[in-house]
């Protein structure tokens, strides 16, 4: 007899288990009779062919592998994966884990979206027909929220360090994810719309271009603001047309990458006008001294021509804006006037209802009007008493007194009036208050209608 030895990873920790032995360090499990010819001195031949069960190592690397993904350990999670394929290449799990968990490890030196997207062709390739469409969807997905984070880390560097390296990096890094989603477009043939990529593209640009002039920008060129003569020299002032000229250039990339996101480009139009102005007024400093105290001067700045054509550029972002308005208000109205002529029937109930609203309203609006009426009346007439006791003369004591009179008469009566206003006016409103809500309600619905998008 000789000790039990796991044929598949030379364990001999074999330990029974519910009627089986079972390999505690592989999982493969043995009936009592294979334990039996085991144990037996000398060769056995096994005769035919004989199939390893590894579902259980898997199932169990799986779970390793998704506590990996849980705690963001992303390389215990693909080398798990890589086992798990080892064993099964076809494990449509493993290699969609393996997609995610290689995505995640991107950095902007290593960008590893490619690897994502082949590991998810895999996976929706193996899918069983019934779990192929959620594949699918959790491919697409996973791979738009992995290029929104390379371009996330593109945008963070460059809000740190806004140099031409960085700007042109968001080129090269929106065309290499663009080969990578065609890629898995032509593997997978399924398809990914563009703009689902390009218009959070357009979002992360314009957020790292304001905080990279906000927190960078202009404080290296405004120096310490406690420091009356910390002013930008020559070299800061020419790095800061520099770099607000880098902002300005991906400003105007992010207005190109998508066409379906005209509010948000009047924006990025006010951004791009906002720092021509900004190089407009710029300039260096330099100072002479006066009796041993420093006189500043303004130093370098643009040239006449320069502020001129940026200028007529701030013109031209201007038409842009009130083109996209005009657009965006003819559209809205298009697609209104298009579903109450499909809903002609909606259209003309609301408006009854409205009108039938209206109609129970007015006698209270009215008495509300009254009553403002009166105080206004008398408040009125108190202002010309007031102004004709101002025209009189010093010498008309008599007149002054007796127009005061007057006014302390309208006074009172004013006080009154306003607190018979105030307290009935309050439980008027009161009244008609479900009524003019469902007014409102009415009036937004019909300005607004529910229009499909």
């Amino acid at each position: 007899m000789k000790q039990l030895t796991c044929e598949m990873c030379g364990s001999t920790n074999l330990l029974k288990e519910d009627g089986v032995f079972v390999c505690q360090s592989c999982g493969t499990k043995y009936s009592v009779e294979e334990a039996k010819k085991m144990m037996v001195e000398g060769t056995v031949e096994v005769v035919g062919t004989v199939k390893v069960d590894n579902s259980d190592k898997i199932d169990n690397y799986l779970s390793m592998a998704q506590s990996a993904m849980d705690s963001s350990n992303n390389k215990e999670a693909e080398e798990y994966c890589n086992k798990i394929i080892e064993m099964d290449v076809n494990n449509y799990q493993a290699w969609l884990l393996k997609g995610k968990a290689a995505g995640w490890q991107s950095t902007i030196q290593n960008s590893r979206l490619s690897e994502s997207a082949s590991a998810f062709a895999k996976a929706i390739e193996a899918a069983p027909e019934e779990k192929k469409a959620g594949v699918i969807e959790e491919s697409k997905a996973e791979l738009t929220k992995l290029s929104n984070a390379l371009i996330t880390l593109r945008g963070n560097r460059f809000a740190k360090f806004p140099d031409k390296e960085e700007a042109n990096g968001f080129s090269s890094d929106i065309a290499s994810i663009l080969r990578v989603m065609a890629q898995f477009i032509i593997q997978t043939k399924e398809t990914i719309a563009v703009s689902e990529l390009t218009e959070p593209f357009a979002q992360i640009i314009n957020r790292s271009v304001v905080n990279a002039f906000k927190n960078k920008i202009l404080p290296d060129y405004n120096g310490n603001p406690n420091d009356p003569d910390d002013k930008p020299n020559k070299y800061d002032w020419q790095r800061f047309i520099e770099r607000v000229g880098h902002c300005t250039a991906l400003i105007e990339q992010a207005i190109k990458l998508c066409d379906n996101d005209d509010e948000s480009d009047i924006q990025r139009y006010e951004n791009l006008i906002f720092l021509h102005n900004q190089a407009i007024d710029s300039c260096s400093w330099d100072y002479d001294l006066n009796n041993g105290r420093k006189i500043w001067r303004r130093d370098w700045h643009l040239t006449d021509e320069a502020k001129a054509s940026r200028r007529r550029s701030i013109a031209g972002y201007e038409a842009k804006i009130a083109e996209i308005k005009k657009a965006i208000t003819q559209k809205k109205q298009a697609a209104k006037e298009a579903y109450w002529k499909e809903h002609a029937d909606e259209k003309a109930s609301l408006e009854r209802e409205k009108a039938q609203l209206d109609a129970e309203c007015a006698p209270v609006r009215q008495q509300i009007a009254a009553l403002q009426s009166a105080v206004d009346e008398l408040n009125a007439g108190i202002t010309a008493l007031e102004q004709q006791k101002k025209g009189l003369g010093l010498f008309k004591g008599k007149e002054k007194a007796a127009i005061q009179e007057q006014i302390d008469a309208l006074k009172a009566k004013a006080g009154a009036a306003e607190a018979k206003r105030s307290s009935e006016t309050e439980s008027l409103t009161a009244s008609i208050a479900e009524k003019e809500a469902r007014i409102k309600e009415i009036e937004t619905t019909l300005e607004t209608p529910p229009v499909d998008k």
